[in-house]
């Protein structure tokens, strides 16, 4: 496929650092670098699911990962992939579709496939790869390299779980979602894998919970959830660290975040805020060292450095016609000052796909932070080489 510099909206010229993965035909749903930051897997609504060198670009496979909906070919309403990992040992990848499926890096070989009466909702990869975590009207453990069933942890009927996260060395597992049958509890349970219990409900007494986040060293945990006082309802971020579930931070919020990230060792936690504001608590400082970026529109989503040395945002901004303009920013959070700002033309986001990739801009960051790769609504990847672009500076 073919690698092409950059070209940003307007009369700018193409610049150093960055380069196009232009290879799928419709909106990007996800993506992730490789553990060893050495590969680049994209997905998309074409239904196709792309590996990437993620050095020059170069298209290294592409796997038909979608399923067709017989009765209809619109194109947003198939079972286009919407959730892609990598293995640690980075030589498979994992997909969500309507089913959850693993296949081989080398030859893009189909190596299980787990089917269910309904499509998955989410899953998760323990850090040794062992088990795989599975939401679908239940929550099960499977082993990682087969598929085969471990456990039940929860039967059908009892919750939705939306999100999902192995913690610490992947002795606990965190679920977040809503019950079914329990009003007054969120259901936000931390599950310790040998006994397949529930070790520690930190949803209870709270009506229900809109966002989870963990930090990449799978040792702290923020949400924000919502209670009633006094008839009234709040809603309030709470933060936890492993490996007692110690309350590190809590604090009342005006409205419910779009997105909540923490930062590799979870001293930095940001809230995006749907009116544009962008703000982040240095955790372990308390309040006295809250962050606010000035607020931007379309605000999409947001990643932290490994060293919280800048957070990466992504925005769009309407322009005539069928066309949007795709910004990705940092930000030096404690200087406030903006460190890199790049514009990309790109496409609106189609309402019938909204519930499945709501962010018209979507990041991820490789494990040493150099590079940055964001996947736009018109099929485009660009890959930022950070560690060149910020030397230019």
């Amino acid at each position: 496929m073919p690698v092409v510099l950059a070209m940003f909206a307007g009369t700018q010229e193409p610049q150093r650092g960055e380069i196009v993965l232009a290879g799928h035909r419709d909106s990007v749903t996800d993506l992730a670098f490789s553990a060893d930051g050495q590969l680049l897997v994209t997905s998309s609504v074409d239904l196709d699911v792309k590996i990437w060198n993620s050095r020059s670009g170069q298209e290294i496979a592409s796997i038909l990962a979608g399923e067709r909906y017989p009765e209809n070919n619109a194109p947003a309403l198939q079972f286009f992939v919407n959730a892609v990992a990598f293995t640690p040992d980075c030589k498979s990848l994992v997909t969500l579709g309507y089913s959850i499926r693993r296949w081989s890096i080398d030859g893009g070989v189909k190596e299980f496939e787990l089917t269910t009466d309904r499509c998955a909702d989410c899953f998760a990869l323990s850090p040794d790869g062992s088990l795989l975590a599975v939401a679908a009207g239940d929550l099960c453990l499977r082993d990682g390299w087969t598929g085969a069933l471990s456990r039940q942890l929860l039967r059908p009927g009892i919750a939705r779980v939306r999100q999902m996260a192995f913690l610490g060395n992947g002795d606990f597992l965190l679920s977040g979602g809503e019950h079914k049958d329990k009003r007054d509890d969120a259901h936000l349970v931390v599950w310790e894998i040998k006994s397949g219990t529930p070790a520690y409900d930190l949803g209870k007494g709270y009506l229900g919970v809109d966002r989870i986040t963990v930090s990449p060293d799978r040792a702290t945990i923020a949400a924000s959830l919502r209670e009633s006082i006094g008839g009234r309802m709040k809603t309030v971020l709470k933060v936890w660290t492993l490996p007692d579930m110690k309350e590190l931070f809590t604090t009342d919020l005006v409205r419910t975040p779009r997105a909540l990230v923490l930062s590799r060792n979870g001293d930095l936690l940001v809230g995006l805020d749907d009116d544009g504001t962008v703000v982040g608590w240095r955790l372990r400082g308390g309040l006295d060292n809250r962050l606010v970026i000035p607020p931007r529109s379309g605000v999409c989503s947001a990643i932290v450095a490994p060293d919280c040395k800048f957070i990466a945002l992504s925005s769009t901004k309407k322009l005539s016609g069928d066309s949007d303009e795709a910004i990705v920013e940092l930000w030096d959070p404690d200087a406030r000052v903006k460190l890199l700002e790049r514009r990309l033309n790109t496409k609106p986001l189609r309402p019938a796909i909204q519930e499945w990739c709501p962010n018209n801009v979507m990041l991820t960051l490789s494990f040493d932070g150099k590079r940055l790769a964001a996947g736009l609504q018109s099929g485009q990847v660009v890959l930022l080489n950070l560690e060149s672009l910020l030397r230019e500076k």
